[in-house]
């Protein structure tokens, strides 16, 4: 079969609209012939352009584009179509570069061509692909970025998935210690984490500092989803106590499923950011898979993340009063101050739901001023209409203890009600005996010099050591109750109360223990030397008015010892 070419008239026509270096020219007739012109263009393929066809040229495109590049040239041929495209192919030294080709169907001397030609757009596919990368990367870890999980949800067309939020627990402020370096360990190991979704098809992505996400897409179960992120975490500890890490050791995960559908991108991510805050908080484990049950407890949580600084600020915040007894004198010793919330909303909000979330915003130092100053207006208020002055317990965080302004605060609001400062005792949790917090006990020995009482709450219920305990400015400690029921139940726990109030007794430092609920737990410990008592058995917190009025049944307590231990 004779070669048809279309008239040199028209090729010149032709040559003279385009950049003969990095364009070629090219006629096809409807039999899959092929004539290049422009060798200059064309050299750089491994081609006889003298005798090539459609499909000598299809063998030089990328596998991945082959397909594509085909289906182009037949729509051309059956719909006349003007086609572009663009491919990857194969130049004679085996790189591939990319080309962009568009034909069209001309008539020449009534003759039908296909006509068209192809344009070497490499240098902007690598600026494509630099500004995708800019785009959608992380630099620092080379996983996609939170604008890329944006794009990537919105365009899913799939009917289910999942995204898993991750966060590493309190990197920020070792970043704002230690500098940026740490990061390096950290992202490694989160990485390295990512070996649990092997299995899976998912994509990763880093979306803030101390935050990754994983898009699952297809859909599992609850038991799959555990498993996942049970080893997930499992894995992240691992590599972490390898290399030693002292800090980003708590890796928490926060499981969100969405039709993509039905919730826009940025709604999708801020529910699963704030399902992964919500299991941050929780002790129990570090992840959680957000249903309706949770979903109503997320939007608890941030309720009182949003609200809690205003009701400090408007001291909508109220305190109960639970008295702390003497046994033996028959007599409430003091009170320990209970800050309580109730919101027009949400009904009674719990210190174990309002306080993690005021130390976490940096709002506990004003939360413990507000206590302070009602336990003082009580203090006023109880020694008015009574003839013995009382004592009121304020529990201080340690992260109070720590700010340098603690003490010039406490001593304000004392003075602005003139009250006694050996009338209030300052209760400190365990954890603030951590070795080589040096500020922490400066300002114990300091607050203990001017006149405070100072005592140690919930001993027993976490970081216990007696060493430390002795170094510091205490005047009384009180027993917790998970150690109160311990004692209740055996033996040896009882034993350790009792070492622990003769060595208390003999460095002039009392002893309350918490958690009495029963008869029988006050028979057993006064029989064991204790005598000052703290529970639901002698009373619940108080309003204020109750407190003030508070009578206990001292007879029925004295009944109550003398039938068990008869």
């Amino acid at each position: 079969m004779t070669k048809h070419s279309p008239s040199e008239a028209l090729v010149q026509r032709l040559f003279g609209v385009f950049d003969a270096s990095n364009e070629g020219l090219w006629f096809m007739s409807v039999d899959g012939e092929v004539t290049f012109y422009n060798p200059t263009f064309y050299k750089q393929f491994d081609l006889d352009i003298e005798n090539a066809t459609l499909d000598d040229w299809l063998q030089l495109v990328h596998p991945l584009d082959r397909k594509k590049m085909d289906n182009a040239v037949k729509q051309h041929f059956e719909y006349e179509e003007r086609v572009t495209s663009q491919y990857r192919i194969k130049t004679e030294t085996g790189r591939y570069i990319w080309i962009q080709g568009t034909g069209v169907v001309k008539s020449d001397n009534g003759r039908e061509y296909m006509v068209g030609s192809h344009k070497d757009i490499s240098d902007q596919k690598l600026m494509e692909e630099y500004l995708y990368q800019a785009a959608y990367f992380d630099n620092f870890t080379g996983l996609y970025n939170r604008k890329k999980l944006i794009v990537d949800i919105d365009e899913t067309n799939c009917t289910n998935k999942t995204i898993l939020y991750i966060s590493i627990a309190d990197i920020k402020s070792y970043i704002n210690q230690y500098g940026d370096s740490i990061l390096d360990d950290v992202a490694n190991h989160v990485i390295g984490s990512f070996n649990a979704f092997s299995n899976y098809d998912c994509h990763f992505y880093r979306v803030g500092t101390d935050e990754f996400a994983v898009l699952l897409n297809e859909e599992l179960t609850d038991q799959e989803i555990a498993l996942l992120c049970s080893n997930c975490i499992e894995k992240y500890h691992q590599l972490s106590e390898e290399d030693g890490l002292l800090y980003g050791d708590e890796m928490s995960l926060g499981v969100y499923r969405f039709v993509p559908s039905e919730m826009p991108a940025q709604r999708v991510l801020r529910w699963a950011s704030r399902t992964c805050e919500y299991a941050k908080a929780r002790l129990d484990q570090r992840w959680i898979i957000c249903d309706d049950s949770v979903e109503s407890k997320v939007e608890r949580y941030f309720y009182i993340e949003r609200e809690l600084k205003q009701a400090i600020a408007a001291k909508a915040l109220s305190v109960k009063y639970q008295p702390i007894v003497s046994v033996s004198q028959q007599k409430v010793l003091s009170f320990e101050a209970l800050v309580r919330w109730n919101s027009d909303e949400l009904g009674e909000i719990y210190p174990d739901e309002f306080i993690p979330i005021a130390e976490k915003k940096g709002l506990i130092f004003d939360l413990g001023c507000v206590v302070l100053e009602k336990a003082c207006q009580f203090i006023n208020a109880y020694n008015q209409s009574h003839s013995e002055p009382i004592r009121v317990n304020v529990n201080v965080s340690v992260l109070q203890l720590l700010n340098s302004n603690f003490i010039q605060s406490v001593e304000s609001i004392i003075a602005k009600f003139n009250v006694p400062k050996s009338w209030v005792v300052l209760e400190l949790t365990e954890t603030v005996l951590l070795d080589g917090v040096v500020r922490a006990k400066s300002q114990l020995q300091e607050l203990r010099q001017l006149g405070y009482n100072i005592a140690l709450d919930d001993f027993g219920a976490g970081y216990s050591s007696l060493n430390s305990f002795f170094n510091l400015p205490l005047d009384q400690i009180k027993i917790d109750r998970t150690m109160t029921l311990s004692a209740m139940d055996a033996n040896e726990p009882l034993d350790y109360l009792k070492f622990l109030l003769k060595m208390c007794s003999d460095n002039s430092v009392s002893v309350v223990v918490e958690g009495i609920e029963t008869e029988e737990m006050i028979v057993r410990l006064v029989e064991a030397g204790m005598d000052n008592l703290q529970g639901y058995w002698f009373s619940r917190p108080l309003t204020e008015h109750d407190a003030l009025n508070l009578d206990i049944d001292w007879q029925k307590m004295r009944f109550a010892i003398m039938r068990l231990s008869e």
